[in-house]
């Protein structure tokens, strides 16, 4: 939840994100595949730091996991 009470979820075989306002209405979708800066490829969990900046962990790099930053709100 970021601190306008956005929830954020991961779709990890869409490679994408999903937001919600804290009614439960959608928001948005964003997100692409691949394995390039800023790309998902298999979004398996997300997490805001004390900056807002959004990480996912990626699943699907060839066994390996790795954080993406992805936004700053």
């Amino acid at each position: 939840m970021d601190s306008n009470e956005n929830v954020y979820t991961s779709d990890e075989w869409r490679c994408q994100i999903h937001v919600f306002d804290k009614e439960g209405t959608y928001v948005s979708t964003w997100g692409e595949k691949g394995e390039g800066e800023g790309q998902l490829n298999g979004s398996a969990g997300i997490c805001f730091d004390d900056d807002e900046n959004l990480w996912v962990v990626n699943s699907f790099n060839r066994g390996s996991r790795n954080l993406v930053k992805m936004v700053s709100t």
